[in-house]
């Protein structure tokens, strides 16, 4: 049998393959995307969590933000906590690890809320929610010059592992704030996205702080939170064979031309 003679018929397949492979690399339809229920998280402080959203603060119904009253600012009726009870319902926290960086301590955690919880991922899969970050606090008033002032004001945190993955500041946000439709005054808003590489369970931490005092309070509210597979079971490594496998095919064909043109 002269495999030449099936040489267009293997090309063939081989080209359909490699565009399927990389069409279902590239577009994953947003009905495979998994709800992650955060109302399944473990919680602790002042956190409101309904389906894939979550409301938290760092309000700590201590007339934080006199004179209008905590109500106004507090998602569920519970305070926020101390650094020490915070870090302690976060596993793979210890107490200081939330702190910032002014040497002298200007920049601890006074208190906050958080979610935790344990999230099995496949590789290739997409982690994403999206975000946003409102405060009582005046960027204008931190001053990271001074050392004793505070250098990041309250801040939001999105940890996985213990490993802080992004942080949303009061200061590093000035210029992105707009005044907010909230009781709040100021917000920020954006998206958060995770590949991972691998399969592996991960410890996903999501909270805010209120950095050096208890007054001005500030929340991180969480939306339409999913895991978005690979579509039709098609791992990153079984793409990666078909399109090499594909590639090796076409290099073949060129240099079975070459040798003809040269016979």
């Amino acid at each position: 049998m002269n495999l030449c003679h099936f040489y267009p018929f293997i090309s063939r397949t081989f080209g359909v393959a490699i565009f399927g492979s990389l069409a279902q690399l590239a577009i994953a339809p947003p009905s495979l995307a998994i709800e992650l229920d955060l109302s399944a998280f473990n919680s602790v402080g002042d956190v409101e969590a309904i389906g894939n959203a979550a409301n938290l603060s760092n309000n700590s119904l201590f007339n934080d933000d006199a004179p209008d009253p905590d109500s106004n600012f507090n998602f569920s009726g519970n305070p926020a906590v101390s650094e020490n009870t915070l870090t302690s319902a976060l596993p793979q926290f210890n107490s200081g690890d939330l702190d910032g960086s002014n040497p002298l301590g200007f920049d601890a955690v006074d208190e906050g809320s958080a979610i935790q919880n344990t999230v099995t991922v496949n590789a290739g899969d997409v982690l994403s929610f999206d975000w946003r970050f409102l405060t009582n606090e005046d960027p204008a008033l931190i001053d990271p010059t001074n050392p004793f002032s505070n250098d990041i004001g309250d801040y939001a945190f999105i940890a996985i592992d213990g490993n802080i993955d992004q942080r949303i500041e009061v200061k590093d946000n000035e210029g992105a704030f707009t005044a907010s439709g909230t009781n709040y005054d100021l917000e920020v808003s954006g998206r958060f996205s995770r590949t991972f590489m691998s399969d592996q369970t991960i410890d996903l931490s999501i909270g805010v702080v209120d950095i050096r005092d208890p007054f001005n309070s500030s929340a991180f509210q969480v939306s339409n939170a999913a895991i978005q597979p690979i579509p039709f079971g098609i791992s990153t490594n079984q793409s990666a064979v078909v399109l090499f496998g594909g590639v090796g095919l076409i290099l073949w064909r060129r240099h079975r031309r070459h040798s003809q043109r040269n016979q």
